[in-house]
């Protein structure tokens, strides 16, 4: 065997290149900040016929990053130009972390609808959480009629195409559970457990409304599609069980996720 030292200096940039600067600095815990729009009123999402939108949520595929906005309009407010619902942005990725906000490649939901099951007249299809497994995304999709939950189901994305069809025997009338289902948000965390070798799906819910608490859910990642496999939480007898109250206030937009681990 023979061993080669080479005495070729290793590159160096000249002058070396700077450190980049963090986008934030590091918040304490419990801390949070507001960076600046993603969306809407002056922001890029007008160069792609969103010149005003809702509230948005994202979804990571292999392929790249979806942005989903509800009630959105072509023009710089509420009411001005087209109106769709929902619709998906197609994020550049490197500009995730830029400190000069979000770029955009396309739109889906403004030339055709972003979802295959049609409104009925005088209602809304609004997104209403989303939760990812292995990088496969669900939308729960609330239908509301003046911003009151009248049905709820999830929809299977697709960063490829529009036309999301509805997940089968997912729909559920906004009285199920309680009145308190039409909103979600959560994880899957793939660690094994002994009642699941898959690990979970776990869920906050709640009314589209805001006029529930929150309830927390947990299912099996294979079953997550059949609401009705949903365990819930009680704070006094565990899991599939009724579920009880996380706090005592009514809650309205959530976001459960889980971070290095931490939820």
């Amino acid at each position: 065997m023979a061993v080669v030292v080479s005495s070729v200096p290793a590159a160096q940039a000249d002058p070396p290149a700077p450190v980049p600067t963090p986008v934030l600095k590091p918040l304490v815990v419990g801390q949070v900040t507001r960076i600046g729009p993603v969306a809407g009123t002056g922001t890029p999402t007008a160069d792609y016929g969103i010149g005003a939108t809702d509230l948005c949520e994202f979804m990571e595929f292999p392929s790249g990053i979806l942005q989903i906005c509800g009630d959105s309009f072509a023009g710089q407010g509420v009411g001005f130009g087209g109106w769709y619902a929902p619709v998906a942005l197609h994020v550049e990725t490197d500009s995730i972390n830029s400190p000069d906000g979000l770029r955009y490649r396309g739109v889906m939901g403004v030339d055709k609808p972003l979802l295959a099951d049609a409104k009925t007249p005088g209602t809304s299809q609004l997104p209403a959480g989303v939760v990812s497994i292995n990088r496969e995304n669900y939308l729960l999709i609330t239908t509301t009629r003046d911003l009151k939950p009248a049905s709820s189901r999830l929809v299977k994305a697709d960063p490829a195409r529009a036309a999301w069809p509805t997940v089968p025997g997912s729909a559920r009338p906004a009285g199920y559970a309680g009145g308190a289902q039409s909103q979600i948000t959560g994880y899957y965390d793939p660690v094994p457990t002994a009642d699941s070798p898959r690990g979970w799906v776990y869920l906050v819910a709640n009314n589209f409304d805001r006029s529930s608490p929150a309830y927390l859910y947990r299912a099996t990642p294979q079953a997550f599609t059949d609401r009705s496999s949903w365990q819930g939480w009680s704070a006094t007898a565990g899991w599939s069980k009724p579920p009880t109250p996380l706090w005592g206030d009514l809650i309205g937009e959530m976001s459960m996720k889980q971070v290095d681990g931490k939820t």
